[in-house]
Formats: structure tokens, sequence, C-alpha cells
């Protein structure tokens, strides 16, 4: 899947799009997702959070990673695991969207912002 501009010449937020909407790379594994890949998913989670102009989505999509994997960190069924690995997955490509349309249409900051 490639990104082509409308535009003759690609506008500033043409990179920013192309930056956070990129498909995911990683096919689905017939195994159980290894532990660095479950690790990876994680990081990534936690860094599409930064993305948000809005503090309260920030902290949202922050905390909702970090206590998704804290509930289901002993989990031991391979499929269950695996089924978590592709929800998380899913997760990820809505935070990257979103994260990249709230930076678009990001309104002023508010008090507790400031």
């Amino acid at each position: 899947m490639s990104f082509i501009p409308v535009a003759s010449k690609p506008l500033a937020s043409m990179t920013v799009c192309r930056t956070f909407l990129r498909p995911l790379t990683s096919a689905p594994s017939p195994a159980s997702p290894t532990k660095s890949q479950i690790m990876s998913l994680y990081r990534d989670l936690i860094r599409s959070s930064r993305v948000f102009a809005s503090h309260n989505y920030r902290d949202y999509v922050h905390r909702r990673t970090r206590d998704t994997f804290r509930e289901n960190a002993k989990e031991t069924d391979p499929k269950r695991i695996e089924a978590l690995y592709q929800r998380g997955m899913r997760d990820l490509e809505v935070a990257r969207r979103q994260g990249w349309l709230n930076a678009q249409f990001k309104a002023d900051k508010s008090v507790v912002e400031r």
C-alpha cells in the first residue's frame, strides 16, 4: 500500500501522513508471537500515544495500553496470546490513524496544558 499525493508537490502534512499511516509490516504469524514482538508492540503503542495533541487522548491511550498489558502479562495460552497480539496490532493502527487526525485538527491548548 503506497500513499500517492493528490497535488503535484507533496504537502508538509503528506510526510506526516506517510509516517503515521504506514502499513504495518509484520504479517500474522502462524505461531504465538515472541516476547520481543510483544514488547515491540507495547513500545509502539506507547509511542503512538505521544502524537496526540490533546493531553486527554494522550493519557487515555498510554493508560489503556499500560493497564491492558499488565492485566494480560500472566497469560500462558498460546491461542489467547495470539488473539491479544492481533488485537494490539489493530489497536496500534487505530491509535496511529487517530493520532494523525488529532494532530491535523488540533484545538487550542487547554488550561491544564499551558
